[in-house]
């Protein structure tokens, strides 16, 4: 069993590592000018404001009972939520930045933007998102949804035509989304949670 400080230690270094193959990947593969990595004022609100959709279907599929998005709330409540109730919110945050920007580095940038010129914009963006999934491979549900949510940071970033952009938004979610795991997981005495649903505090 892996504690909190072990999950960080080694959650820092695969992001990291993904960090770095991305960097060299988007320099090698598809060279981005100053312009794709522009970081004003409206680049930062759109980057917030993209990760409001994402959120929402955090919430819709965590308080689900449709048996695959259970599956994903059963996955996180067992093995993700005691780790995340060790780690400080600094540790929080700095897991979701090499994310944000490693994930993104890779998927979007070199992925998506490497095969565009081979294979077409909108294949490109179904086969990165696709490996996307399969990079989050915990559930098949939880594949399915980490592909959509790729295709949607795919969409962003073309959209936008600035990587900082999607980058933002996935670690502003990933951090809100460990943010509310870490607080409902904590235990509360003398409550048990709503509905009956929430068991992460309970016993086997």
């Amino acid at each position: 069993m892996h504690s909190g400080r072990s999950f960080f230690l080694m959650g820092s270094l695969a992001e990291a590592i993904v960090a770095v193959l991305g960097l060299a990947l988007c320099v090698w593969l598809v060279p981005l000018s100053l312009e794709g990595w522009r970081c004003g004022w409206r680049d930062l609100l759109l980057g917030l404001a993209v990760t409001l959709p994402m959120l929402a279907i955090f919430l819709v599929t965590y308080n689900s009972r449709w048996r695959p998005l259970a599956e994903i709330r059963g996955f996180l409540e067992e093995h993700l939520e005691p780790l995340l109730r060790e780690m400080s919110v600094a540790q929080v945050g700095w897991l979701c930045l090499l994310a944000g920007a490693g994930e993104e580095l890779l998927f979007r940038g070199a992925l998506q933007g490497g095969l565009s010129p081979l294979v077409g914009a909108w294949p490109a963006l179904v086969l990165a998102s696709l490996v996307f999934g399969l990079f989050h491979a915990v559930t098949w549900g939880y594949i399915c949804l980490a592909a959509g949510i790729g295709a949607y940071l795919g969409l962003v970033w073309w959209w936008s035509g600035n990587l900082l952009v999607p980058m933002l938004a996935h670690a502003v979610y990933d951090f809100v989304a460990i943010l509310y795991l870490r607080g409902r997981s904590k235990p509360s005495p003398g409550v048990s949670g709503s509905g009956g649903s929430d068991r992460s505090d309970g016993s086997d």
